[in-house]
């Protein structure tokens, strides 16, 4: 115990009798039971510790209870059963308004909207609770019907509600439909709502409001219970207050309740509920609660004051001293604002109190005070054993011996809260961090924005502890919550240090998270040489090649070298995933050297390459001639090969089949082949031509042959050797090009190597074993009859043999003079349009030179402004005269409109 409260004589032996007393501002008020007002004023120099003012008419009957509200500068009377209102800044307090709607009141309670300042009261009437609000000059009844089963005995306004005591039982009712950002109110307006009794014992209904905690007292039997302004118990966070008897009146002047008992004044801490001081004054009966740190009291003709400031300063470092620290910052939170040391003192109890905290195991608690000071990070890590080296830990100074080490619950209890503190930590200096860049580039800076800025060395030191929260914070997530481990890693200012980390992450073989410090530092070697050998081990999250696939395909460009030295394992172990790391479709992989890349792979792995072009042509469209090439070639070679081994397995008498119908891979690389060479025209036919072989592939040769428009030849292949007469007549559709010379003839050309076949000596290779070929009318006369319109069918027809049947040759005739008198008709379509053109411009060209065109010595031209004169001139249809060199220079286009015209 201590003596929180002084006790000051303001009066005794007062011929009046004491009634009610209240405060007024940093005034007592006592009124008396004849109806005079005492006030008593605080005197700092003279020597009278108070002046007196009496105000005798104040009321006509005894004062039963008065309520001051300095803001609207009114005090509230009951008196005779009626509620009055006084001036407190005229003379003698003179009534502003009598409540008349309320008359037969046995008590009032008031509450001050914090928003608005909107004055609200509550007047008992029975079993009635009436609501006012204040509008000037007077009270404005609210319609709310409030009754209760009996007459009401105590009453105190809570915010959005109001407590009520009736019989024995104490009720809230809420009042206002709106809620408190602190509020969880869910009751409509009007609801009444029972708490609980008041005890067994026969006693005055207590109510006393605490509305800094957000919290009501209600006195049963000889505890006090605090509920919340909704109504709901605080038994978790506040003990009950048990009173050495039961109290007559409670008063609340924080940290304290001071309770009026039959003989003495109890004063007790809320939280913890401990029984501070004892007071004993004559004869009291009364109490009421002044400005902060003073609680008043009476007996009938005396007046006392309480006041906790004389020890206020005596009673922190005595509690201080006790170790009682919380009760300490409570008293320390109550010096005076202009106190020098207020905040200072407030600082160093907290650090002892979070440092207390922590001894007794109390991590919740101690972190939570801890970050709420903002202790140095460095101190709070060093409570703990092994999380700083040696050369730093003991440098750091405590305010008593750390306790023995922890057993495991306690040590994993710790680094939970540890990892809490130190996360609103990181968060704190990592966008301190973050937003140096910002600040520098910013010309005019707030006052604000000046502190955050840090210097180069402070910047430098941020980042240093940064590093050393970041590793510490690592070290109590695989202690307390593995799960944790990869989301700090993967933050993009992790700053952990790198060989601390990697020993703790190897330690408990969590390889995913050690990759993922590999990978956000930028240690691409490590990364990867821990994928591969993590690839075959089943247990691990790290098993199998596509994690390395991905990796690979982000490294870019300029890591091509290293993507090499790490895609050759893959590929060993698969082509296909590992020719993914070439052909992903990213910026990363659309950007890496291609010849490079097919290099590589025709080095490394052979059967990646074909595959390997084919997506960077086929799906990328990538046009370079040597990749061309080389495919093509890649295609040629497996094709040659794979026709060896297929004519050498055909049984003897079997046909061959045509190209892309043999069996196996054969027909599909000869398919892809022809496909390219068809569709592509970045290879060079010159180069594919000679490794072409004399007795076979005669499809690709023709494809290559038109390639390098040597159409004879080509065509001859078609008609002479493969026989395949549709090809040939899709050959000449795909050449046929009437604007150029040689494209102009591949119909003609056809032609006569049906009518009149050449010596196979125009296929330009080995012959010998083709058979020399004969005319072929009937394919001769279908291509006349289908394609006159593509060909000289005078040349066509002299191709034909003499002997050729008329009956045979008309078809193909009709066909032509179809095709004649189809380009006749179009001709003489076009002849006479535009013969209509040439007579509508000609009418055109009459009424134009028809029109009169005078000019002027003053007219201009309305490109330039200058005058027209005897230069040449344009004249558009509106009459607008323009210089014909304007008219050329603007493109015959009109002159803008001026002036609205």
């Amino acid at each position: 115990m201590y003596e929180a409260f002084a006790i000051l004589e303001v009066a005794s032996k007062l011929p009046l009798d004491i009634s009610v007393i209240a405060k007024q501002g940093g005034n007592i008020i006592a009124g008396t039971k004849t109806g005079a007002l005492l006030i008593y004023t605080p005197n700092k120099d003279g020597k009278r510790k108070y002046e007196v003012q009496m105000c005798r008419t104040f009321a006509k009957k005894a004062v039963v209870q008065l309520l001051s509200i300095d803001l609207h500068h009114l005090l509230l009377c009951l008196s005779d059963g009626l509620v009055t209102a006084h001036d407190t800044r005229e003379l003698n307090y003179p009534v502003k308004c009598t409540l008349l709607k309320a008359k037969g009141a046995s008590l009032f309670t008031s509450y001050v909207d914090q928003k608005d300042g909107t004055l609200y009261i509550g007047v008992a009437v029975k079993r009635k609770l009436q609501l006012f609000k204040w509008t000037d000059r007077e009270f404005e009844e609210i319609a709310l019907d409030l009754a209760f089963p009996d007459v009401i005995q105590a009453v105190s306004w809570c915010d959005e509600r109001v407590a009520v005591a009736v019989r024995d039982e104490y009720f809230m009712v809420t009042v206002f439909e709106r809620s408190h950002s602190q509020s969880h109110n869910t009751d409509t307006v009007g609801t009444i709502r029972a708490l609980f009794t008041m005890g067994n014992r026969p006693i005055e209904p207590l109510i006393v409001s605490m509305p800094d905690r957000r919290m009501i007292g209600f006195c049963r039997d000889d505890s006090t219970i605090f509920v919340d302004f909704d109504g709901k118990s605080l038994s978790r966070e506040y003990i009950d207050i048990r009173w050495s008897e039961v109290p007559i009146a409670v008063a609340y002047d924080p940290p304290y309740l001071v309770a009026l008992l039959p003989k003495n004044i109890e004063i007790r801490s809320i939280k913890p509920s401990v029984c501070v001081q004892v007071v004993q004054l004559p004869k009291v009966r009364m109490l009421a609660g002044g400005i902060s740190g003073h609680v008043y009291a009476a007996a009938a003709h005396d007046l006392w004051e309480m006041t906790t400031a004389p020890n206020l300063k005596q009673n922190i470092q005595q509690l201080v001293k006790e170790k009682q620290y919380e009760m300490a910052i409570q008293l320390a939170e109550r010096l005076e604002e202009e106190d020098v040391e207020r905040s200072r003192s407030i600082q160093e109890i907290k650090h002892l109190y979070a440092f207390n905290l922590f001894c007794q195991r109390k991590f919740t608690e101690a972190f939570a005070m801890f970050s709420e000071i903002g202790s140095e990070v460095l101190y709070v890590i060093g409570l703990f054993p092994d999380l700083l080296p040696d050369e730093i830990r003991n440098n750091i100074v405590y305010p008593d011996t750390l306790p023995p080490r922890m057993n495991t619950e306690e040590l994993r209890n710790g680094l939970q809260g540890l990892a809490g503190f130190l996360s609103e930590t990181r968060t704190r200096i990592a966008y301190l961090i973050a937003m140096q860049p910002r600040l520098r580039d910013k010309k005019e800076l707030s006052a604000a924005e000046t502190t955050q800025l840090l210097s180069v060395e402070q910047l430098q030191q941020n980042r240093n502890l940064l590093q050393i929260v970041d590793t510490t914070l690592l070290r109590c997530y695989v202690e307390t919550n593995d799960m944790l481990v990869a989301s700090l890693l993967r933050l993009p200012d992790n700053s952990c240090n790198v060989p601390a980390t990697e020993k703790i992450l190897r330690e408990r073989q969590k390889f995913y998270e050690l990759f993922l410090l590999y990978e956000r530092k930028g240690m691409h070697s490590e990364a990867l040489d821990l994928l591969k050998s993590q690839s075959k081990n089943e247990k691990s999250s790290l098993k199998g090649l596509e994690r390395t696939v991905h990796y690979l395909q982000n490294l870019g460009n300029s890591r091509l070298d290293l993507i090499f030295k790490y895609s050759s394992w893959v590929l060993q172990e698969s082509d296909l995933e590992g020719l993914k790391i070439f052909t992903e479709d990213c910026d990363e992989v659309r950007g890496l050297d291609r010849e490079r890349v097919l290099h590589y792979l025709l080095s490394e792995c052979p059967s990646a390459v074909i595959p390997y072009l084919e997506h960077i042509i086929l799906q990328w469209n990538d046009a370079r001639p040597k990749l061309h090439n080389t495919l093509a070639e890649l295609y040629l070679e497996k094709v040659k090969a794979l026709l060896r081994d297929y004519l050498q397995s055909l049984p003897a008498g079997h046909q061959v089949l045509p190209a892309g119908k043999e069996p196996g891979q054969l027909s599909e690389y000869r398919s892809k082949l022809i496909f390219f060479l068809g569709m592509s025209f970045h290879y060079s036919p010159e180069l594919l031509l000679v490794q072409i072989p004399h007795d076979a592939l005669f499809e690709e040769r023709a494809l290559l042959l038109g390639r390098m428009k040597r159409h004879e030849q080509a065509i001859a292949i078609y008609t002479n050797i493969l026989h395949d007469y549709k090809a040939a007549e899709n050959y000449c559709n795909t050449y046929y090009d009437k604007t150029n010379p040689d494209d102009a003839q591949v119909f003609l050309i056809l032609l006569k190597m049906y009518a009149h076949p050449s010596d196979n000596s125009i296929l330009g290779f080995l012959h010998s074993n083709v058979a020399k070929p004969k005319p072929n009318i009937p394919q001769a006369l279908k291509v006349i009859k289908d394609y006159a319109h593509r060909i000289d069918t005078v040349q066509g027809v002299e191709f034909l043999s003499a002997d050729t049947k008329l009956d045979e040759l008309w078809v193909a005739l009709e066909a032509v003079l179809q095709s004649t008198t189809n380009r006749r008709r179009n001709i003489e379509l076009h002849k006479g349009l535009y013969y209509a053109s040439m007579l509508r411009t000609k009418s055109n060209c009459s009424k134009g030179e028809g029109v009169k065109v005078n000019i002027a010595s003053t007219s201009g031209c309305a490109h330039c402004g200058k005058k027209i004169s005897n230069s040449a001139f344009a004249r558009f249809p509106d009459g607008t005269l323009v210089h014909y060199y304007c008219f050329k220079q603007n493109n015959g286009q009109p002159p803008p409109k001026r002036d609205g015209r």
